[in-house]
C-alpha cells in the first residue's frame, strides 16, 4: 500500500509575502526543522539588497537613469525569487521610472524621472525592512539559525536617505557657485588682458608719433 501524498505546508509571513513562492523555498530545506539551506539564501538576498541600495542611491547622484533602471531589475528578479512582493513591486517601479516611463507607460522628464526613483526607494525600504524583521522572526525559531546582525553598510532609513538627498542639493548648489566664482574670475582676467592692449597700443601710438617729429 502506497504512503499518503504529503501535503506541501505553506509558510505565510503576512502582508508583503507571497506564501507559495516563500514555501517552495523552504520546500529545498532538508525538513522543517533544518532550515539552514533557505537561510543561506535569505542572507544572501539581505546582504545582496543593501548594496543594491547604496548604488541606487550612486546612481541617483550621478542622474544615470539607465543604471537606476538596472539596479530596479535586478533586484525585482531576486526579490520575486523569495516571494518578497511589496518589494518587488517597488522595484518595478524603480526600473520603469528609468527607462523614463511610468507604470502606465507615459513619458517621464528626466527630473520627473529622478524624483520619482528617490521617493520610490524610501517605501522601498521602508517595506524591505519590514519584510527583514519577519524573515528573523521567522529563522529565530530555528536554533543556531537565527539570521546575522545588520552591518555598518546596511539598509538606512528613509529618514538617512531624505538627508542624503538634501545633501546632494546642497553639492550640487555649491557647484553652481563655485561655477558663477571661476566664470566672474575668467571675465576680470578678460578685461584685465584688454585693458593691457589698451594700454600698450596707446604707448607703440605714442612712440611712432614720437620718431615721426624731427
Amino acid at each position: 500500500m502506497s504512503s499518503p501524498i504529503e501535503e506541501p505546508v505553506i509558510v505565510d509571513l503576512g502582508d508583503g509575502f507571497d506564501a507559495m513562492i516563500f514555501s517552495q523555498i523552504l520546500e529545498m530545506d532538508e525538513s522543517t526543522h533544518d532550515r539552514s539551506f533557505s537561510r543561506e539564501l535569505v542572507v544572501d538576498y539581505l546582504s545582496q539588497a543593501r548594496d543594491t541600495f547604496t548604488n541606487i542611491r550612486i546612481a541617483l547622484k550621478k542622474h544615470d537613469l539607465t543604471e537606476l533602471s538596472n539596479l530596479g531589475h535586478y533586484l525585482k528578479g531576486s526579490s520575486a525569487a523569495l516571494g518578497l512582493a511589496n518589494v518587488q513591486v517597488h522595484c518595478q517601479k524603480i526600473q520603469q521610472f528609468g527607462k523614463l516611463q511610468d507604470m502606465e507607460e507615459n513619458t517621464l522628464e528626466p527630473p520627473q524621472a529622478l524624483e520619482m526613483i528617490s521617493k520610490t526607494l524610501e517605501a522601498l525600504i521602508t517595506d524591505f525592512e519590514a519584510a527583514e524583521a519577519k524573515l528573523r522572526d521567522f529563522y529565530d525559531g530555528f536554533e543556531g539559525l537565527s539570521l546575522p546582525a545588520i552591518s555598518q553598510g546596511g539598509a538606512s532609513s528613509p529618514q538617512q536617505g531624505a538627508e542624503e538627498k538634501d545633501d546632494d542639493e546642497d553639492e550640487y548648489e555649491t557647484d553652481d557657485e563655485d561655477d558663477e566664482d571661476a566664470d566672474e574670475d575668467e571675465d576680470e582676467s578678460d578685461e584685465e588682458e584688454e585693458e593691457e592692449d589698451v594700454n600698450e597700443k596707446e604707448a607703440h601710438e605714442k612712440g611712432d608719433k614720437a620718431e615721426s617729429k624731427p
